[in-house]
This record gives C-alpha cells, sequence and structure tokens, in this order.
C-alpha cells in the first residue's frame, strides 16, 4: 500500500488512506488488516473513523468505499504526489546546504593557513 512516510511509522492520514484503498472494490476486515498492514486493534480504530467519517459503507461483513470516499482517496493520493515532490526538493537543498558550507569551510582553512605562511 503506501510507500510514502516521513518516518518509520505511518501517520495517521497514510492509515486512513490505507484502508480506503484496501475497501475500494469490496474487502472484509481480514483482507483490509492485511492489505493495510494494520494489527487488529489500529484496523478496528480506523474502520471507526472511516465508516464514521462516510468513506466507507458495511454491507453485512464486507466494507465499501462511498463515493466520498473515493474522493478523498483521490484527494490523498494526490497529495501524497505533491509532498513526494517537496520532499525530494528538500532534500536536494539540505543537499545543497551541505556542499556550500563545505566550500565555505574549505575556502576558511585555506585562508587560514595563508595567513599563518603569512605570519611565519
Amino acid at each position: 500500500m503506501s510507500k510514502f512516510y516521513l518516518s518509520k511509522n505511518r501517520d495517521r492520514l497514510s492509515i486512513v488512506t490505507d484502508v480506503l484503498e484496501a475497501a475500494k472494490t469490496g474487502a472484509n476486515k481480514t483482507m483490509i488488516m492485511s492489505l493495510a498492514n494494520l494489527s487488529f486493534k489500529l484496523l478496528e480504530k480506523y474502520l471507526y473513523v472511516a465508516v464514521s467519517s462516510g468513506f466507507i459503507q458495511i454491507d453485512h461483513s464486507t466494507y465499501f468505499l462511498t463515493q466520498d470516499g473515493a474522493d478523498f482517496l483521490k484527494r490523498c493520493k494526490a497529495f501524497r504526489k505533491r509532498y513526494a515532490r517537496a520532499q525530494t526538493i528538500v532534500a536536494a537543498l539540505g543537499s545543497e546546504h551541505e556542499e556550500l558550507w563545505r566550500q565555505c569551510e574549505e575556502r576558511l582553512i585555506g585562508e587560514l593557513r595563508l595567513g599563518k605562511d603569512k605570519h611565519s
């Protein structure tokens, strides 16, 4: 499911998105738990959130995505793409920052050496 995380653990929105994705074509609890990679306790919590929010409906023991759920899932996926691009940019800026600082340090060290040579 989700390949997009800032840290080792998923955030709440990522978990809800994974639950919605798992229920997209209809699924029972076991399938959703497996596809969303959740413990039973977390499955119960996030199914409650999704059903209470109107994103999922239950027909007997099968969970289906509602139109509101499909719309929300689409927005979440678009957000993930934008956020992933932003993370790539931020990582590149961090690398550029480090490189500029390394160059600054090299120049400083060079200037300090020249200063010592002038005073010797």
